[in-house]
């Protein structure tokens, strides 16, 4: 179900309004796609970065997420996120899909992952230096979510929509 939502920009001279993601594991799941195919690492880096933002500028349900849900159902979930991309990787490596030491696909996933820890680093320090960054990823991730969202199970559920694609892609075009 998709929600009309309006527009509210954050407004500087306070901290943006902190920002759910999209899982983890897709942002990896897409990390490990690019590492797959593109062969000059620059390339892996530029569109590692760029996958994780184009992933977060669709909603994905979870842009009311602070004000749904306590902070501690949220760490879960984050966590929950975490075991699933753990067991997805185990099993992956297990099944001899990808192959973790090749660079391309470690760059790939790290570099997707890398703007959500970012984020991290500013909630854990609030260091001036990552304000921008923070409003820009926000900005990015509310794009369309601001204008029309949907619910939180309908996110999830396209989530793993999106992860059961990109995993499918990842073990019938494994190079």
């Amino acid at each position: 179900m998709v929600e009309q939502r309006t527009h509210k920009p954050w407004v500087g001279g306070s901290i943006p309004p902190p920002a759910t993601n999209m899982f983890l594991t897709n942002h990896a799941a897409l990390g490990i796609i690019i590492g797959q195919h593109i062969s000059h690492p620059a390339w892996v880096i530029f569109l590692s970065l760029l996958s994780h933002f184009l992933l977060d500028i669709i909603p994905h349900g979870d842009s009311k997420l602070e004000s749904q849900m306590k902070l501690k159902n949220i760490i879960l979930i984050a966590l929950a996120d975490l075991v699933i991309l753990s067991l997805m990787l185990l099993i992956l490596i297990a099944s001899g899909t990808i192959n973790i030491f090749n660079p391309n696909i470690l760059l790939g996933i790290f570099f997707t992952m890398l703007p959500d820890g970012l984020q991290l680093i500013y909630f854990l320090s609030n260091k001036k230096l990552l304000v921008r960054y923070k409003q820009f990823h926000t900005d990015i991730h509310n794009y369309f979510a601001q204008k029309f969202d949907f619910s939180l199970t309908g996110g999830i559920v396209l989530q793993i929509f999106f992860a059961g694609i990109f995993y499918f892609l990842i073990y019938h075009f494994a190079v």
